[in-house]
């Protein structure tokens, strides 16, 4: 109860039932609440600043909404015009929409409120802020909540999973852990397998995921205990590997490559003689062959911060590889880049052309050096000499502290001239460019 109830009016404080223990809630606590527990916010007339003229009605009429604790931080720096969209909790029961925020009527008001974690559309782990409130959110009391059940593994998001890669790149990987972190009396590991999906499908022993791992060894992450970032209690695995050339088996095909991931549980024990015994055993698996990750199905990114490259229900626990080699597709590329047009430095020019989008000048520039020289590396108005240099080398001494190099575009001749090239949009003039020149 706040020491200072006496001098005060409206909602103050709540209290929280859980499984018929009750608690006084000050403002700004943050509470987990448990998969197996009941879970009761309620108000009564002792909650009520004493200054408040009908406590009664203020009980009677209180207003409880929830919201992630990230989004309403947003909220709060957002102009009320820019709200477009309703990112509040899914509860009913609002008489009197409310635009603050863009809440709406997605409020419950009454004297109480009950949280159940299997009822409620969000993320295990993630903090939800929970206003409690007169008349508008953000004006009254608060306190958090973090839904927890029992561990498990979530999602596995590969970056871009649905454009297609090569052997010889690199590909990054997240997997999301609930609750493993958060046990306090066990310690617990991670074991990574990398797998073609075709192969690994319907397994799930550790011997057939250790027969058909990609890796020499699994790779192996430590969880530690209460580790956790103030609005998101989960632990995350991430990591980036290359995509080897090993893995096309002289295979000319297409290939889906995915992951599983196996948790234990470890301890010590005392030796026989002396020392201690290091001991685990596997308490969970998740084979993503059998049970994948939708990424905008099941998972939702503004939520969770993910993102995929299109708007299909792709799935993002596997990665995609061409059976195109890596050289052989920048051979291709190379190809198409020679039958595109080409621009200064792509072929050595010996005589003058017209080109309205081009530059007749380039000059490089040391400007910390003044008694250095400019370096014309391309001239194409000079009457002697050579006019393209780009191939020769403007060599810079670097050191500690920042180099100032200016790069000059110069003799644009055509300012008048409607635009014919790529520089500018179709009917531009030059003149009207928003690029500056020297």
């Amino acid at each position: 109860m706040p020491d200072n109830i006496e001098n005060t009016v409206g909602l103050q404080f709540c209290l929280w039932k859980e499984n018929n223990k009750v608690n006084s809630v000050p403002k700004g606590n943050t509470y987990p609440l448990y998969l197996n527990k009941r879970n009761e916010f309620f108000v009564d007339e002792s909650c009520v600043g004493k200054k408040s003229k009908n406590p009664k009605h203020t009980v009677e009429q209180a207003r409880w909404a929830f919201i992630y604790d990230f989004f309403y931080k947003n909220l709060e720096k957002a102009k009320q015009e820019d709200i477009t969209e309703n990112l509040w909790g899914p509860l009913s029961g609002g008489k009197e929409k409310i635009a603050k925020y863009g809440l709406g009527l997605k409020y419950k008001q009454g004297s109480s409120i009950v949280f159940n974690p299997q009822s409620y559309s969000y993320y295990f782990g993630f903090k939800q802020r929970v206003e409690l409130f007169s008349e508008n959110p953000g004006t009254g009391f608060y306190f958090y909540i973090v839904p927890v059940d029992k561990p498990k593994i979530s999602y596995a998001y590969f970056t871009k999973s649905e454009e297609v890669k090569r052997y010889g790149e690199s590909v990054t990987l997240q997997i999301m852990l609930h609750a493993y972190n958060l046990d306090e009396k066990n310690k617990y590991k991670a074991k990574l397998y990398l797998l073609e999906e075709t192969s690994a499908k319907g397994l799930t022993k550790t011997g057939d995921f250790e027969d058909n791992n990609l890796w020499k060894e699994p790779k192996v992450y430590n969880i530690s205990n209460n580790v956790r970032a103030d609005d998101d209690w989960n632990s995350y695995i991430n990591t980036t590997f290359p995509i080897e050339i090993e893995w096309k088996k002289n295979e000319n095909v297409k290939k889906n490559f995915t992951v599983v991931l196996e948790i234990y549980r470890c301890w010590e024990e005392p030796g026989m003689i002396y020392g201690k015994n290091s001991k685990e055993e596997r308490v969970n698996y998740k084979n993503y062959a059998d049970d994948p990750t939708s990424d905008l199905i099941e998972y939702d990114p503004k939520v969770l911060g993910l993102k995929d490259i299109d708007d299909k229900n792709s799935i993002s626990s596997r990665f995609i590889v061409s059976e195109e080699l890596m050289d052989h597709y920048l051979k291709r590329i190379e190809q198409e880049k020679n039958n595109m047009i080409q621009y200064i430095g792509d072929i050595e020019y010996t005589k003058r052309e017209f080109d309205p989008c081009g530059y007749s000048k380039i000059t490089v520039k040391d400007e910390d050096d003044k008694d250095r020289e400019a370096f014309v590396i391309f001239d194409e108005t000079v009457t002697v000499g050579t006019m393209d240099k780009t191939k020769e080398s403007f060599n810079i001494i670097t050191g500690d502290s920042r180099k100032n190099i200016s790069i000059t575009l110069d003799k644009l001749t055509t300012q008048d001239t409607f635009c014919q090239g790529l520089l500018l949009d179709e009917g531009q003039k030059h003149s009207e460019k928003r690029m500056s020149s020297k």
